[in-house]
């Protein structure tokens, strides 16, 4: 027993001196790296895997992390303080624009959003009709002097307007339906099934400021740009190298901003989907809906976690619950709870969930999902306030 016990002290001070020089070493950042035993048995094995890395002495990898924070302490229990801290700052990342009509009640996120993103010179929208709206509404009193426009030229004319080269033959989304189109794109190789909006931009190149000009090298600004991007997955838009919509969309922002000589920390995306994904749960149950809706959002996150500096999640708005339409309120709100637990687990340093639903019920619909122009107005001024400056 004695040998036994010695064993086990020798064991816990090999780990322990390994934590020590971990923390001393200017490589290791424990933001990024903090474990937490109890939440994953996957985690429990990397955990259980790093221990016995820490505490062999012939062990011949060399594994690089890096360090931002030289101040950290080496305490068993900093792991778990760290997932909760993150959790606390998970919460600075949600704002709701609140239930009345004034303007006083957008203030929580103007000001959750201003500190992080009115320096950005790149703002993309991605969406339907609904993100189409609100940007032709951030248009109709834009802040800046546009020096240029390009729109799509028609309904099938997503590829030509982002410079992508079609695929030989375009390929129907699979037979399991958790992907789109579902309507006019189904039939219509390469085009979209939203009808109302294209794809279009606006770049700036000089403001008038008084008896001033400022170039655009003295300003933040550059470009401001809405993309028709209807669901979390779909093949409407096949190139010759990419298989989606969503890759051909990430594809072409990609590119944007190096010719516009940014980089993707320059990058807003304002971002929704979600009630034209609701036409797969005509073919499925509520809950491999919902599944179906998670999975397709986690890979578009992904894709986009490439080329956007910060994400804004916009809820999805609710529905007038009309007879024969498949949306309904009751699904939206548990898609809309889904989109938020995947940013708060995945991309809590540079997401944003912005919660328009109860802004939402004080306006009127003009059909199942859309709205009457105020509704638009009053959001589409939250982000004019913060592109501005």
């Amino acid at each position: 027993m004695m040998v036994n016990y010695k064993l086990r002290v020798g064991i816990s001070a090999a780990v322990l001196l390994s934590l020590l020089h971990l923390n001393m070493d200017t490589n290791f950042d424990i933001k990024h790296h903090y474990i937490n035993i109890a939440s994953d048995p996957r985690e429990e094995k990397e955990m259980e895997s790093y221990m016995m890395m820490s505490s062999t002495s012939d062990r011949t990898e060399t594994i690089t992390y890096t360090n931002t924070n030289t101040n950290t302490i080496a305490d068993p229990f900093y792991f778990e303080n760290q997932k909760y801290k993150t959790k606390q700052e998970q919460k600075l990342r949600y704002c709701e624009l609140g239930s009345s009509k004034t303007s006083n009640d957008s203030i929580e996120c103007y000001n959750l959003l201003s500190s992080h993103l009115s320096s950005k010179p790149a703002w993309h929208f991605l969406g339907d009709s609904q993100m189409g709206m609100l940007m032709t509404k951030v248009l109709s009193e834009y802040p800046y002097k546009i020096s240029k426009k390009k729109v799509a030229s028609e309904r099938c004319g997503f590829l030509d307007y982002c410079q992508l080269e079609k695929c030989s033959e375009w390929i129907p989304s699979s037979k399991n339906k958790t992907q789109g189109p579902f309507m006019f794109g189904l039939e219509h190789p390469f085009c979209s099934d939203l009808s109302w909006f294209r794809n279009n931009k606006v770049e700036t190149e000089t403001e008038n400021i008084g008896d001033g000009i400022i170039t655009v090298s003295s300003i933040a600004h550059k470009f401001t740009e809405y993309l028709v991007v209807e669901y979390a997955s779909d093949v409407e838009q096949q190139s010759k190298t990419t298989k989606t919509t969503q890759q051909s969309v990430t594809l072409y922002m990609e590119q944007n901003l190096k010719d516009h000589n940014l980089s993707t920390i320059d990058s807003i995306c304002i971002v929704n989907t979600g009630l034209h994904d609701q036409h797969m749960c005509n073919y499925k149950t509520e809950v491999d809906c919902l599944d179906a809706y998670r999975t397709n959002v986690q890979e578009y996150l992904r894709l986009l976690d490439r080329v956007c500096g910060n994400i804004v999640w916009i809820s999805t708005t609710p529905v007038a619950n009309d007879v024969g339409n498949i949306q309904n309120n009751n699904r939206t709100l548990e898609w809309n709870k889904a989109v938020k637990s995947l940013l708060e687990t995945y991309y809590v340093e540079k997401s944003f969930y912005v919660d328009t639903w109860k802004r939402a019920l004080n306006y009127t619909h003009t059909d199942n999902v859309h709205f009457k122009v105020p509704y638009y107005t009053t959001v589409a001024n939250l982000f004019k306030s913060i592109i501005k400056y």
